[in-house]
């Protein structure tokens, strides 16, 4: 941390950027971003899967509703979540509601079966998420009765995201239904709740955009949970540190790996989807010389003599954040939309050619899931691994299942073809976060067969 300091001196506190993971403990979250504001900066930011942002709420987005209250609902309409995989146990608790007479529609980029019966579902190529929410036929769903209007995570890493959630409040206005956002990161809320986002600052894209001469990192594997220009900006910056709990990529480039604990071998808080504060402790004790990461970021502080560094216990520092931790959670909850969303979106959605739908599968989310050998040899774990195309677009493109090919999208991976009818004709369906397609980034999607053929 020195030598971030020494590049705060030289370059100004703009100079230093900071990345963390969404799933960090609130007392991490709280400590990280008093650390980079005590370095001077403000960009700092959990949002790493997010890519618009201009869309401001007025406090920390959240389930708009307790998790029980979904159950006394009339009518709900689920936005970009692949709802099964993003939320199971949320999926559980509709399931039910659902043989009791709870109406579910669905406007989504992929035509997945929830194993729920629905009353409504519009399937659209990604780049008409927004304007299919404005149909009649949703709001007739919706008016009149106790409803809600839900955003997944697929919604939330949309690059037009700001007019879908938009579309989502003008839909709510017009029928009455309350907007949620189903949170995407274990503990999206609680960062949000704690300031781990920039004021004024530059936002996790933002960052990567226009690189910083030195970076923080905290829990982030920046080549799977951002893309390779983040990893880009990493490698190439002046100075770096990295406090992970396993290697990667990002610790590869790091000038300094500070190894911490993942949260089953941590002490800490959450505050769920619904503001709920929830803490726990240990279940086993870290491994090798890992400490916990609110340790390493106290001491972190401690030794460049920042104030609020000197809490001896986890209780010092939750009190820091409030005394009412579970009050303060519940006030900071809103989400109203600042203004109305002004500009375009940062980037082109409709693009030419295969139009990808990139999503996070459930066992491709976070650093502990990723290694687990038996998850990712699941059916959903080999789906991650493939390039699902509709029958239709498969053939036109002289593809069948088992081919394999070069995917070029700004850089290159070598998938196999699946076939997949859920998938919009037009698109590709190419999973984010694992190793195999990390070299993709943004822009036109190609898609060339290779000589080598894999059994079906």
């Amino acid at each position: 941390m020195t030598s971030n300091r020494h590049v705060v001196a030289r370059h100004g506190p703009q100079g230093l950027g900071m990345l963390l993971a969404p799933n960090l403990t609130l007392e991490e979250l709280h400590l990280a971003a008093g650390l980079g504001r005590a370095l001077g900066t403000d960009n700092i930011d959990h949002r790493i899967r997010q890519s618009d942002f201009r869309a401001k709420t007025k406090g920390a987005a959240w389930l708009g509703m307790s998790v029980a209250d979904l159950a006394r609902l009339e009518s709900v309409l689920v936005v970009g979540s692949t709802l099964r995989k993003e939320q199971p146990l949320l999926t559980a608790r509709l399931r039910g509601a659902a043989k009791k007479g709870l109406g579910v529609s669905v406007v989504h980029v992929v035509d997945d079966d929830l194993l729920i019966p629905t009353a409504r579902r519009k399937v659209v190529a990604p780049d008409g998420l927004a304007a299919a929410l404005g149909g009649d036929e949703i709001a007739a769903s919706l008016k009149g009765k106790r409803a809600a209007i839900l955003l997944g995570h697929y919604a939330q890493q949309h690059p037009d995201y700001a007019a879908i959630l938009a579309a989502a409040h003008e839909l709510g206005s017009a029928t009455g239904a309350t907007v949620g956002v189903m949170p995407d990161g274990a503990n999206a809320v609680g960062a949000h709740l704690v300031g781990a986002m920039p004021t004024r600052g530059l936002d996790a894209r933002g960052m990567v955009a226009a690189p910083r001469r030195a970076y923080m990192t905290v829990g982030v594997e920046a080549e799977l949970d951002i893309g390779p220009e983040a990893l880009a900006a990493l490698c190439a910056a002046e100075f770096s540190v990295a406090l992970s709990a396993y290697r990667n990529a990002t610790t590869e480039c790091a000038h300094v790996m500070l190894p911490i604990t993942p949260s089953f071998e941590t002490v800490g808080t959450y505050v769920n989807m619904e503001g709920r504060v929830q803490s726990f402790n240990a279940t086993v004790k870290p491994q090798g010389d890992s400490r916990p990461g609110w340790k390493v970021l106290r001491m972190l502080g401690a030794l460049l003599e920042a104030p609020g560094f000197h809490a001896e216990t986890i209780q010092e520092i939750r009190a820091a954040i409030a005394p009412d931790l579970a009050a303060w959670a519940k006030a900071g909850l809103n989400n109203s939309l600042v203004a109305p969303v002004a500009g375009t979106s940062p980037q082109r959605v409709g693009a030419q050619g295969l139009n990808r739908i990139a999503e996070f599968g459930i066992y491709a989310g976070d650093p502990v899931v990723r290694r687990s050998p038996p998850l990712q040899k699941t059916a959903d774990g080999r789906a991650a691994r493939s390039v699902r195309l509709n029958p239709a677009t498969a053939a036109s493109l002289g593809l069948k299942a088992g081919d394999r090919v070069r995917v070029a999208q700004g850089g290159e991976a070598r998938l196999v073809v699946a076939i997949d009818a859920a998938v919009p004709q037009g698109c590709v369906r190419i999973a984010r976060g694992v190793p195999e397609t990390a070299g993709l980034a943004s822009g036109t999607v190609t898609l060339d067969k290779l000589a080598e053929t894999v059994a079906a």
